[in-house]
């Protein structure tokens, strides 16, 4: 027994044959294999574990009488608490004779040494020249090792051997300012290998926690070669596989890398999600840099209160790293909650010494604006001017602060010129994530990081100059820009000029509305037919109003009339002010007239069809909704011959032939009446290949079935809205964009089919906009669930409105209408909306 004594090394090495190597967090020294993760509280399952590794080091010592009982402790371990890798490890070991468990332990403690001596490199503040020198002496000695093992000998310290190399290599790879191709190229080849020695090892030794290292290092490859997509697929299997083991410190890892990717892309909603799962890991030991970036986020997202009792649960270290960034974060949750001079008084805790001193002054100016002392913002901002030419994220947002100073003291001219250059700035760095990056995963880049604050800005100034028309271009040019887009086209294309917007306000009997909803305020400009604009600030920012459209919603799904008309009338009378909305009713006549309205941010949630029953609008009035307008000039008027072409799908059946939607059926029959000369596609043949031709011939569609959303990648721009299909198949939403349906007009009787995820300047992103995007001119969708009685009773009233040759905003209108009177609920008619210009 002396033999197996002298290998019962401390848990810390022999943990290694469960949960794998240790790790170089961030490039520095933690040694991960000296915990074993466990569920907290289970005293009964740590001690079994404790147990198990116990017997597994002295039977990997020598001690062949251990192993009846490790085999027991492992199937226990599977049976009980469900550990079955446990079972794969014993049996891994048991494989092994006597002389090969001791040589495999040998050469565990060597690679521990290494381990242990890169982790010290990379604390003792190496220069770059000697740091290579001891990268070059350890790549050497793990490669040794990794290759060292004879055969049918323990490969697992070879695997972890193969496995640190990688993570140097692929730090090298990272942090090197620019390799010659030739060093990248055999970097990378070495890297691959000994990625593949490391993860055929351990799937052979059936050892899963090692793999999770192996699949952050896969990600870390791809983010050092910009590959996003493969990245984020491995740094969110890298999580997936950690959450499934209780790896805490691998999620953090991912989630900090997902975190990053996000960043990089302007996806606000991912960023606060994954920061989000970030805080709650260990909520009583977060890292300052994670409280930091949630405390920024949900002050970004004007979520003030929650910020600042996240902060008050995580202060720092008093003089320590962070309490700069707490007193400036403080002073921003103050600011926003309408606390000036609390603001002033945290910013005023920052000394001149700090990094962050121009950003407290610049902070200071803006309070000291919302305090009303407008001429001591402006010469507080301007002590900390940020001059061209330095960082556009510093720049940027001190252009746009000096230029509302401007505004507030009557300077429209000078604030126009910087605030065009603040935007040129938001821009140049839209346009380069839009180039380096997949379009589709950059998701929120304008919005309220970049940009919607200062367009709300630059469209009062044009305003103050007399220039309402300007402002609405101003409005139009930033939100919903992928509408105008074709693949290819460069963001300038996005752009709406003057005449552009006065040929589309022509279009409609009514001329057009477009909104800016701002973080403090909001504007409104009312376009009329003849080209002639007017506008006016509205006092009301994002969160009143979100507040505002969610009550009025909760309002229409109820049921309750009173209160829908109620609080209709009050929000309708808010982002129409007085003289607005008198100019539009004086407008509309007697006659049915289309008015357009481009409802952008939380508006584009408002039910504005629930307000056509006269509870704001007239009936006179027929509302046409667009999240943006889809091209810089409108198309010509609408043919109804347009209309003649149809193609009728759904009705989808399950895997034994029931129907899923029964109602679906019973549409479409009914439509196939009106329309004879339709072609079918339903039951069995509403089919993938049906519906993919039907998107891609051009022909008006009528889609009645189940549209499921949910699902797949965080960080795309879309939801993974998908059309269910018989046979239990479905078509996504990816491949919907991809067959560019060009139809003069759609009609999506699913639930709702209007929805999708919310990015701010981007709008709802889903099956509607994908739609929109493709070139599809008129789309009918559902802003709500339906039932299926009232979603055929509306089906067919639109068919016989269309039929009699009404455009289909009309043809909606009339049939929301037929509805009222058969006595649907507003709950039912006003779900449905025509999106689209006729």
């Amino acid at each position: 027994m002396q033999r197996a004594d002298r290998y019962l090394y401390p848990v810390a090495l022999l943990c290694a044959a469960l949960i794998g190597l240790g790790l170089l967090r961030r490039g520095a020294d933690t040694l991960a294999a000296g915990k074993l993760p466990v569920p907290s509280g289970n005293a009964e399952q740590e001690s079994e574990l404790a147990g198990f590794l116990k017997d597994l080091a002295l039977f990997r010592g020598g001690d062949d009488a251990r192993l009846p009982a490790l085999r027991e402790r492992a199937a226990r371990l599977c049976r009980e608490w469900r550990r079955c890798d446990v079972a794969d490890v014993a049996e891994y070991y048991a494989r092994l004779d006597r002389p090969a468990r001791l040589r495999g332990l040998d050469d565990e403690r060597r690679g521990l040494e290494l381990r242990k001596r890169a982790s010290a490199a990379q604390g003792a503040g190496f220069d770059a020249q000697a740091w290579q020198q001891e990268r070059t002496e350890l790549l050497a000695g793990l490669e040794e090792l990794a290759n060292s093992i004879p055969p049918g000998g323990d490969a697992v310290p070879a695997a972890q051997a193969a496995a640190l190399a990688a993570h140097l290599r692929v730090e090298h790879l990272r942090r090197a300012d620019a390799l010659p191709e030739s060093e990248r190229e055999r970097e990378l080849a070495a890297l691959d290998r000994n990625l593949a020695q490391s993860r055929e090892t351990f799937l052979r030794a059936g050892m899963l926690r090692p793999r999770i290292e192996l699949d952050w290092i896969h990600g870390m490859r791809a983010r050092a070669l910009e590959q996003v997509k493969e990245a984020e697929t491995g740094f969110a299997r890298c999580l997936e596989e950690a959450r499934a083991l209780g790896e805490r410190s691998w999620q953090e890892r991912a989630l900090e890398q997902l975190h990053g990717l996000a960043q990089e892309a302007g996806d606000l909603p991912r960023m606060e999600a994954l920061i989000g799962e970030l805080a709650a890991l260990d909520a009583q030991k977060l890292p300052w840099t994670v409280v930091q970036r949630y405390a920024e986020l949900l002050v970004w997202s004007d979520r003030p209160e929650r910020a600042a009792e996240f902060l008050r649960t995580h202060v720092p270290e008093p003089g320590g790293a962070g309490a700069d960034e707490y007193a400036l974060l403080t002073g921003h949750c103050q600011l926003r909650r309408g606390d000036a001079e609390g603001a002033l008084a945290s910013y005023a805790g920052i000394p001149e010494s700090s990094s962050l001193a121009r950003e407290a002054r610049i902070s200071e100016a803006r309070a000291l604006l919302a305090r009303g002392s407008a001429a001591d913002a402006l010469a507080r901002v301007e002590a900390a001017s940020v001059s061209q030419g330095s960082d556009p994220g510093l720049r940027g947002p001190w252009l746009a602060l000096h230029a509302e100073i401007l505004i507030a003291l009557g300077r429209a001219p000078q604030a126009i010129r910087e605030l065009r250059e603040a935007l040129d700035l938001a821009a140049c760095e839209e346009t380069r994530l839009f180039e380096e990056r997949d379009a589709d995963r950059t998701t929120n880049v304008f919005g309220e990081v970049l940009g919607l604050h200062v367009v709300g800005l630059l469209a009062r100034a044009e305003l103050q100059q007399g220039d309402a028309l300007g402002a609405a271009c101003t409005i139009e040019s930033a939100q919903a820009s992928s509408l105008r887009l074709a693949r290819g086209d460069s963001l300038k294309r996005a752009t709406i000029a003057r005449g552009d917007l006065a040929a589309w306000a022509r279009h409609f009997e009514l001329g057009l509305a477009t909104w800016v909803v701002g973080a403090d305020d909001s504007l409104v400009v009312l376009v009329a037919a003849d080209g002639s604009a007017r506008g006016e600030r509205i006092p009301y920012g994002r969160r009143t109003l979100q507040e505002a459209v969610r009550r009025l919603r909760e309002a229409v799904l109820a049921g309750d009339d009173r209160r829908r008309e109620r609080l209709g009338s009050e929000l309708c009378s808010v982002l129409l002010p007085g003289a607005l909305r008198e100019e539009l009713f004086t407008r509309a006549g007697a006659g049915p007239a289309r008015m357009c309205f481009l409802l952008h941010g939380p508006l584009e949630a408002l039910p504005i069809e629930a307000l056509e029953d006269g509870a704001w609008l007239s009936e006179s009035i027929v509302p046409v909704v667009l999240p943006g307008l889809p091209a810089s000039a409108p198309a010509d008027g609408w043919d109804p011959a347009a209309a003649t072409r149809w193609r009728l799908l759904g009705d989808p059946l399950g895997a034994q032939g029931e129907h899923l939607l029964p109602g679906a059926q019973a549409e479409l029959e009914g439509i196939a009446r009106l329309r004879p000369d339709a072609l079918l596609a339903t039951g069995p043949a509403f089919d993938r290949d049906n519906l993919a031709a039907a998107l891609a011939s051009g022909d008006c569609l009528h889609i009645a079935t189940h549209v499921r959303h949910g699902g797949g990648s965080a960080s795309a721009r879309t939801d993974r809205a998908r059309f269910a299909l018989s046979k239990d198949s479905e078509l996504e939403i990816d491949e919907v964009a991809r067959l560019e349906p060009r139809a003069a007009l759609v009609v999506l009787t699913g639930c709702e089919t209007g929805g999708g995820r919310f990015h701010d300047a981007l709008g709802l992103q889903g099956l509607a906009r994908a739609f929109l995007e493709s070139g599809t001119r008129n789309l009918v969708a559902t802003s709500w669930p339906v039932e299926d009685r009232w979603a055929r009773a509306m089906a067919l009233a639109l068919h016989r409105g269309l039929a009699a040759g009404l455009p289909p905003s009309r043809a909606t209108a009339e049939a929301r209408r037929s509805l009222r009177t058969q006595g649907a609920p507003c709950s039912e008619w006003a779900a449905f909306r025509l999106l689209g210009q006729d």
